[in-house]
């Protein structure tokens, strides 16, 4: 680990380590442990950092899911995108979305929370397509 928070490749500082902590527990569906990783890596972000932050929220997000609670992480994933300024939904931060919405199971799917998930992503491709045109 280093102190450089540049994005050089052998630049690594202790919040990317606890990001990727954060990352892998919560693909696990290891929410203890995720959870200490988003709470160290949170205190580390230079006061400055936005994305990584959200991106931490969207893992706690998807520790919800997985732990059986798909309204209430996905509630907390449209949460988290909709105050993000467009500048900030980058493919990395809107993928940790889509995995959030790929973790809810198939037969839970039709309720009010994953669907304002589902729709918000949609809206945010197709205005990021536009984009492009």
């Amino acid at each position: 680990m280093t102190n450089d928070h540049g994005w050089h490749c052998w630049a690594y500082p202790e919040e990317r380590v606890r990001f990727a902590e954060s990352f892998v527990y919560s693909h696990l569906g290891d929410s203890r442990r995720a959870e200490q990783a988003q709470l160290a890596a949170l205190d580390l972000y230079p006061p400055h950092s936005r994305r990584g932050p959200v991106q931490i929220e969207l893992q706690r997000a998807l520790c919800l899911v997985r732990s059986g609670d798909p309204s209430q992480g996905t509630r907390y994933a449209t949460m988290t995108l909709d105050g993000l300024p467009t500048e900030h939904r980058t493919r990395f931060v809107m993928g940790l979305g889509e995995q959030v919405l790929a973790a809810v199971r198939s037969d839970q799917r039709r309720t009010p929370a994953v669907r304002e998930l589902h729709e918000l992503l949609r809206d945010d491709a197709l205005c990021a397509q536009r984009a492009i045109e």
